[in-house]
Parts: C-alpha cells; sequence; structure tokens
C-alpha cells in the first residue's frame, strides 16, 4: 500500500480505501499525469491553507467545509472515491488538540497573559512534525488546517511524520528579546509532556526562527535531558542542519520547475516572476530561481515591494536587505512600490526578521506609561 494513505489505516478498517488516497488527489485534476496532479493538488491545498485566511473564530464547526480550506479538498477527493463517511471522519478530525495559557512578567513589571496552541492531526506514519507560528492572528482553527496538511504533504512525499501545528496568538515584534525568550521557553514547558523527537518536533514557522528553536531546545532539554533532536531548525552550532535555512525557498524553486515541466510552460530561464516575501523562504527562493535563468522583475515584503520591469539583481538586493527586510523599498536598482502593486504579501518570509520591532516595542511601552 503507498504510504500516501497511510495516515488513515489509524481510524480506517479498509486498507483498499486508504490506499486509493494518492489517486483521489489525481482525480482532482483530469487529464493531468499523477505526478502532476499530486504537486498541483498540493499546491491548491496550500493557497486555500494560507495563514490570513484560516484565521476564524475558534468556535466554528470542526466540520464546516467554509471555515476549514483544506478539508474543503480532501473531501473532494473522498467524494469521487465514494469514502464511507465514518472514515472521513477519522482522517479529518485531530488525534489532540491543546490550548494552554502562558503568564510571565515583562520588562515593565507587568504581567502579561498569551494563548498558545498545538494541534496534533495524526500521527499513523510517525512522531507529529509541524512549526511554531508566532502571530496575532493565530488561533485553534488555523492550527487545524495547518497540522492537518502537514499530515497529506508528509503522506504524499512517503515521509514517516504526522502532522501538526502550534503557536501563540502575538505580534513578536511587541516584544523585546527577552520577552520572546521567555515566552518561547513557557510554551516549551507548559507543552513538554507532548512534545519530543518520537512523539511531535516543532519547527521555526512565520514569526520564529533559529533562536527560538535553540531556547525551545534548551527549555525542553532542562526538562527531559539532552535531546537536540526535540525541534529542527536550530543554529548550525547548537546541532542544526545544513541547508535547512534555504530548504523552503528550495521547495519553492523546485516545484515552480517541476510545474513547468509537467504543464509544458516556458522553462525557468524563459519566465519572469514576482515573489511575495523575501525572508527567508523568498529570499531564497527569488536566489534560487535568479540561479536557473528566471527573471524576477518584483519583490515584496508585508508593507513595500521593489521593481524592475529588466529584472532585478537578486544577490545585492539580498545584501542590501539583510538586516531589514523592509529595506527593499530603497534598493537601487529597483523602483519603489506598494505591496498592493507587487501583489499583496503574506509575509510567511519574514520569521525572524528585526522588521521594525524596536519602534514597536517603543510604542507599546509608551501605552503602558500612560496607563
Amino acid at each position: 500500500m503507498h504510504r500516501a494513505a497511510a495516515f488513515a489505516l489509524s481510524s480506517c478498517p479498509s486498507q483498499s480505501v486508504a490506499a486509493t488516497w494518492r489517486g483521489a488527489l489525481s482525480a482532482l485534476l483530469p487529464g493531468s499525469s499523477s505526478s502532476a496532479a499530486t504537486l498541483s493538488a498540493v499546491g491548491a491545498a496550500s493557497r486555500a491553507t494560507r495563514f490570513a485566511s484560516t484565521t476564524k473564530d475558534a468556535s466554528t464547526d470542526l466540520h464546516n467545509d467554509s471555515t476549514l480550506p483544506t478539508e474543503h479538498y480532501v473531501k473532494a477527493a473522498a467524494e469521487r472515491l465514494q469514502v464511507d463517511p465514518g472514515i472521513m471522519k477519522g482522517i479529518i478530525t485531530p488525534d489532540r488538540e491543546l490550548t494552554v495559557q502562558l503568564v510571565m512578567s515583562m520588562e515593565n513589571g507587568e504581567l502579561e497573559q498569551f494563548t498558545g496552541y498545538r494541534v496534533q492531526h495524526n500521527d499513523a506514519l510517525g512522531p507529529f512534525k509541524g512549526g511554531v507560528i508566532y502571530h496575532p492572528d493565530v488561533n485553534i482553527q488555523s492550527m487545524r488546517n495547518l497540522a492537518s496538511l502537514n499530515t497529506y504533504k508528509a503522506a504524499l512525499l512517503n515521509l514517516p511524520f504526522g502532522g501538526s501545528k502550534g503557536g501563540v496568538a502575538i505580534d513578536p515584534r511587541d516584544l523585546t528579546d527577552r520577552e520572546l525568550q521567555r515566552l518561547s521557553r513557557k510554551w516549551v514547558q507548559a507543552l513538554a509532556e507532548v512534545l519530543g523527537p518520537k512523539t511531535d518536533i516543532p519547527s521555526s514557522d512565520i514569526g520564529t526562527a533559529e533562536r527560538h528553536m535553540a531556547w525551545m531546545f534548551d527549555q525542553y532539554s532542562k526538562i527531559n535531558g539532552f535531546s537536540p533532536a526535540c525541534v529542527t531548525g536550530k543554529p548550525l552550532d547548537l546541532h542544526g542542519c545544513h541547508g535547512r535555512d534555504t530548504a523552503g525557498g528550495k521547495g519553492v524553486y523546485v516545484a515552480a520547475r517541476e510545474m513547468a515541466i509537467a504543464s509544458l510552460a516556458p522553462k525557468i530561464e524563459h519566465s519572469t516572476y514576482v515573489v511575495q516575501g523575501f525572508g527567508k523562504i523568498g529570499g531564497s527562493a527569488s536566489q534560487f530561481l535568479h540561479e536557473a535563468g528566471g527573471k524576477i522583475i518584483a519583490v515584496s515584503s508585508s508593507e513595500t515591494a521593489t521593481f524592475n520591469e529588466d529584472g532585478l539583481d537578486i544577490p545585492a538586493l539580498r545584501a542590501h536587505a539583510a538586516d531589514q527586510v523592509s529595506l527593499i523599498k530603497d534598493f537601487p536598482g529597483g523602483t519603489r512600490a506598494s505591496s498592493s502593486e507587487a501583489g499583496k504579501a503574506e509575509g510567511e518570509g519574514q520569521s525572524g526578521g528585526k522588521g521594525g520591532r524596536a519602534g514597536a516595542v517603543a510604542k507599546r511601552r509608551g501605552a503602558v506609561a500612560k496607563r
């Protein structure tokens, strides 16, 4: 049986039904080859699960198609295959959902309370695996979407992992470095019993980066003993992996290359691109596309963009914006534009960047002082 369907076995009595899931993704795109259809289906689910579109009220019905974009595609595949509704419920429903309250003292002496989440969708293939997001719009609904998508992606790619996702509803730019470290350690401490190399492995994501993973690694090791495999995305000198920082961007490049081949579209070197987000994912994706001969005419952050019809010098732009992604607006090799002109950016590439955090912290401290 293909492992793309193996995640269903923990709740599905019929292996033959479970084994048809990869075919179901192909069925969503009639007339396409199997590999192209699979890649397109995953891409469609990814687009549908853009973080900004999943931030609905946490009390919304878990099985409402309008509230779970990822679920929509899975149900569409199941309907084509006439899968039993009971089996579908077992596939869609997460194994575990946790909401924790993180109370901590801030540098101004006040106590603040933040809400943290972890959704563990399905671990039939292996330990749960998924990122930790720091973003104001984090809620249980968005975590359900993204955790399930991780399950399906791992299964389609024959990876021995299940899907999870977690985070804290906070704008990281509003916290100092010390407060971010305290928050990261609090999150691990609250969830330590359900995390671990053989249970659930967090990684960096929107609003988090290597330093957050280093703090989490240290905190988990304090509780459970030295465990370098408890998180991924750590710095290289703390048992990190070479290539981890560019892996997401390379995945974007490979997907673009393979889709061009499968759909008979122009090759990378004959195409122009606009990249939304220019942090660790968008920046590295732009670099790979540039090196392959692609012409990138615009890149954007959540606030601004730069444009050059003849193509941007990506290595020069990355060096220019190395310290702060918003500096792309001042790049001498491009023309300043708004994000809406270049295509509204989702901001996922700005994880861990400085991005005006000092100003936001100062503004929050001023508001506190006025109270």
